[in-house]
């Protein structure tokens, strides 16, 4: 009887082991699969800041390239007005 007993209580607190190795393990597969996640989600963050940055770059050649061409037209027409009052005054 003794040894059935012992027997029985090995196996209990073998199997009491096993379901902790087995909660360790599925926490662990939990834990690495948040990481992942968290890991995608910062990549998808890095690269909608940098599409967000080279837009903003593009933005500024652009307005940049539009101030160049609005000064070239104001001296244009500048330059057309004092040429027509030097005309008139003559």
């Amino acid at each position: 009887m003794g040894k059935l007993f012992l027997l029985i209580a090995r196996r209990y607190a073998s199997a009491r082991v096993q379901e902790k190795l087995s909660k360790g393990a599925l926490s662990e597969a939990r834990a690495g699969e948040e990481a992942r996640r968290a890991r995608e989600r910062a990549d998808d963050a890095e690269n909608q800041l940098t599409r967000a940055e080279l837009l903003r770059r593009s933005l500024e050649g652009d307005n940049q390239r539009l101030k160049l061409a609005l000064s070239d037209k104001e001296n244009e027409s500048q330059a057309s007005c004092s040429f027509r009052l030097t005309c008139q005054s003559l």
